[in-house]
């Protein structure tokens, strides 16, 4: 996708979560200009979101969602700083598990869960991004490891019960068969 189209989405992206927290763009705008901590967190998780690959809908949920802890938490700054610091550890993992093969491999379903679990490490503040990374991708390998079972399984599924009753017991019956051949 070329750099301009690219730009016109994120404005679009961008445009429409403003508009969903009830703020006038122009002001939204300018306060971001002037640095102000509420728009500049918006942005940022904006930002990110949209870097995700996050649908609008998605992101205003997310944002509505993030919006209501920190009020919840408290009206404290410190509070915006710390999940802004949040975001930055979820953006390091997400950006480099996008790099990995393997997460660029799973269904879009599985994708949406490694991103819940890597969200719930990442606020237990417990890990490094690098950590998580690690664990994370452990998580990965056991979800394909666990894909590739159940299609190999399904494949054996798919025969009728005859072929099936000839491959499970095929070492017992073929003596029986050469004995009264010979």
């Amino acid at each position: 996708m070329k750099n301009s189209e690219l730009d016109k989405k994120g404005n679009k992206f961008i445009i429409s979560i403003i508009k969903s927290i009830k703020m006038n763009v122009t002001d939204f705008m300018q306060n971001l200009a002037n640095g102000e901590k509420y728009e500049t967190t918006i942005y940022q998780w904006s930002i990110h979101l949209f870097d995700e690959g996050k649908s609008i809908e998605e992101a205003i949920k997310v944002i509505q969602e993030r919006k209501a802890k920190v009020m919840f938490n408290s009206g404290d700054a410190s509070n915006t700083y710390k999940d802004v610091s949040i975001l930055r550890n979820h953006q390091k993992v997400i950006n480099s598990l996008k790099a990995q093969p393997t997460y660029l491999n799973l269904s879009d379903n599985q994708k949406e869960k490694i991103v819940g679990r890597v969200d719930a490490l990442v606020e237990t503040r417990l890990y490094s991004a690098s950590e998580i990374i690690q664990l994370v991708l452990g998580i990965i390998n056991h979800i394909i490891t666990e894909t590739q079972l159940k299609t190999n399984k399904n494949k054996i599924n798919l025969n009728n019960d005859e072929q099936m009753f000839f491959s499970e017991y095929k070492y017992h019956i073929k003596p029986k068969c050469r004995r009264m051949c010979i």
